[in-house]
């Protein structure tokens, strides 16, 4: 009988015989082989194509204890097949040992990370979940999106997301985080890419992979109206149900003497700045006309404005589903309820598929049309919903005849301005300001401020302070440019009052492209600072040239790229020019209309009462462009609250 060899162990187990080679194996183990490496490799590997992963891991244990140069690989493989089985707690043990002698291996990072989460483990995550982004597998990296997602943005998320699109290029939210990513650190290079390859796909009729954008994040990076209709990724976005809108409006009603307005928002509290701006409103309501409520989804903890009954009556529904939030609505007789959210963190736009009340309209939380919700109108302007985009818009438009943007010029701060030495600016420079949040100053956007510095070259740009790798990435796109790294001045984080008090040092603020700034272009104009701007093609694009008309400023809009720059660079050349212009806004704050809340809430209310009464009447929904009152004469100057 011929003696069993390995060679003939290994020969059976190529030919694929895994019976005879179980034989053979048996055979060496019992005649003084059970210690041989070789062997347990070779049984392990049989087992592992037999399909038995927990007896081929424990062999390979069994090998590692023999102190073999290959230890560590064959703990390493019965790490790999624990996992594969199932067996994630024996993984996880095995993990601990290798992190010790492989720590930068994938797979045991990730098998590590995973059993910390098990167990709660969450320093420890947090300790070890940065080695995991150094990952190329999908699954690790998956993981990796999940620890990361709700974590402060750093360069880490950006990293993630560039690997993550680099293996599935046509995930559309996959590629649009990393569009979000880049935006926020400033990284052009690949937001260039993105857009470019975006605005192909669109030429070419490839439209799916836009429905994995995030409603406002399609607003930041694209003025195309039809493209920003695509957008359905918000975690929050309700389902629509067909006829949902004329179930609603032929539901019995009981229509009040006074028309019942509910305002929609988690943001009723006096540290946030959507308050500066409606407060003004929410106070100035005819008591003889309007009865007013806040619809508050404001979390406790946040809890601020405490005097705040005095502008209606709460109902509070943080705690409420959208079902029972709707009932409640429903039960206190609401005949207009106004969303002040869209689709931006803390929304409830699900609120509003529930047959809540008979008029549903959506006013200044979110530029644009709010696709799946079931919305009579639109607040806007002429200039923010000109007539060609009526077919863009589910929504009917109520245009106010001056701004859609409310202002409190009672309680909104005007103090004293800072010194430029105070705020380490050179007192004799030229000093261009842009205070946006990072998002907002795309590619082109920093373009254009260049080319403005670079023909304007005794001047600086001052920007809020941000990241180090997105103030990297500016500098050297400036440097690219011409713009020396000193130009570039950094300004940190400030209470709102201390904001308002250092922006009057700048001598012209410069716009956002394509989404303008808003309550950032409200402040500059209530300090009297000029901003430029350009005529733009959607709602976001459009807010600063809105403003600017409210407040009696058309000049400072240009009609396109070409024109801001010379715009920007010809009133930075002519300080008498400018001057004349800073008078201007300083005189009109209490005089033009975009700061007269009073003014605003009497034609706000007068939409209000067109879309009542054609809800009264049995009619649908139609445009409404409301008639503006006759001009003030004089200041409307406040008294002090």
């Amino acid at each position: 009988m011929t003696e069993p060899t390995l060679q003939a162990a290994v020969a059976a187990f190529e030919a694929g015989d895994l019976d005879r080679t179980f034989i053979i194996i048996n055979e060496l183990m019992t005649s003084g082989g059970a210690n041989d490496v070789n062997v347990l490799s070779l049984l392990a590997r049989t087992f592992h194509k037999a399909g038995m992963l927990v007896e081929a891991a424990e062999v390979l244990e069994r090998a590692a204890q023999r102190e073999t140069p290959h230890a560590s690989a064959f703990l390493l493989n019965a790490m790999q097949l624990y996992e594969e089985a199932g067996q994630h707690e024996k993984a996880f043990l095995l993990s601990l040992q290798l992190n010790k002698v492989i720590p930068d291996h994938q797979d045991v990072v990730y098998i590590l990370i995973k059993g910390f989460l098990e167990r709660g483990e969450k320093e420890l995550v947090e300790a070890h979940k940065r080695r995991l982004i150094n990952s190329t597998n999908p699954e690790h990296l998956a993981l990796a999106s999940r620890l990361v997602g709700s974590a402060e943005l750093t360069e880490d998320h950006l990293t993630l997301y560039k690997k993550l699109y680099a293996i599935a290029p046509d995930q559309g939210p996959i590629l649009f985080s990393l569009m979000e990513l880049a935006a926020v650190f400033h990284d052009f290079d690949t937001l260039n890419a993105l857009e470019t390859r975006l605005k192909n796909d669109f030429a070419a009729g490839n439209t799916a992979i836009f429905k994995g954008d995030i409603p406002r994040h399609s607003l930041i990076w694209s003025e195309n109206e039809t493209i920003n209709r695509l957008a359905e990724n918000a975690s929050d976005m309700p389902d629509k149900p067909d006829g949902l809108d004329m179930i609603r409006r032929v539901q019995a009603h009981d229509w009040s003497a006074r028309i019942k307005v509910g305002y929609v928002s988690d943001e009723f509290t006096d540290q946030h700045p959507s308050m500066h701006l409606i407060r003004g409103v929410l106070n100035a309501h005819d008591p003889d006309k309007f009865e007013i409520y806040l619809i508050d989804a404001t979390p406790p903890e946040k809890l601020g404005f405490n005097n705040r009954a005095r502008y209606g009556t709460i109902i509070s529904i943080h705690d409420l589903d959208d079902t029972a939030a709707a009932r409640a609505i429903t039960s206190a007789g609401i005949d207009i309820l106004v969303d002040l959210k869209g689709y931006t963190g803390g929304a409830r736009p699900g609120l509003f598929n529930q047959l809540a009340a008979p008029v549903q309209i959506s006013w200044l939380g979110f530029p644009g049309t709010l696709v799946n919700l079931d919305l009579d109108y639109v607040i806007g302007d002429p200039v923010v919903l000109p007539e060609s985009s009526k077919p863009h818009y589910g929504e009917k438009f109520c245009r106010l005849p001056e701004s859609f943007m409310p202002n409190d010029p009672v309680r909104r701060p005007l103090p004293e301005p800072r010194t430029r030495r105070d705020l380490a600016l050179p007192e004799s420079k030229f000093v261009f300001s842009a205070f946006a949040p990072p998002d907002k100053i795309s590619p082109e956007a920093f373009g254009l401020w260049i080319a403005i510095m670079k023909k304007v070259p005794d001047s600086v740009l001052w920007l809020a302070e941000t990241s180090v790798l997105a103030r990297q990435n500016l500098t050297r796109f400036a440097l690219l440019q011409g713009v020396m790294p000193n130009r570039l001045v950094f300004a940190p984080n400030v209470f709102y009052e201390d904001h308002l008090a250092r922006i009057q040092a700048a001598d012209l603020a410069l716009d956002t492209f394509p989404y303008n700034g808003a309550l950032e272009s409200s402040d500059l104009l209530w300090t009297g600072v000029p901003v430029v701007t350009r005529k733009g093609s959607h709602f976001a694009s459009r807010i600063t040239e809105s403003l600017l008309n409210a407040v009696g400023a058309p000049e400072l809009v240009a009609a396109d790229n070409a024109g801001y720059i010379e715009l920007a660079v010809s009133l930075a050349t002519d300080r008498h020019r400018l001057g004349t212009i800073r008078e201007k806004l300083a005189t009109n704050r209490f005089r033009a209309p975009l700061f007269d809340a009073e003014r605003f809430c009497r034609h706000l209310e007068a939409g209000y009462e067109a879309m009542v009464e054609r809800a009264k009447s049995g009619l649908d929904p139609e445009h409404i462009d409301v008639p503006a009152l006759p001009a003030r004469d004089g200041s409307f100057m406040p008294a002090t609250p």
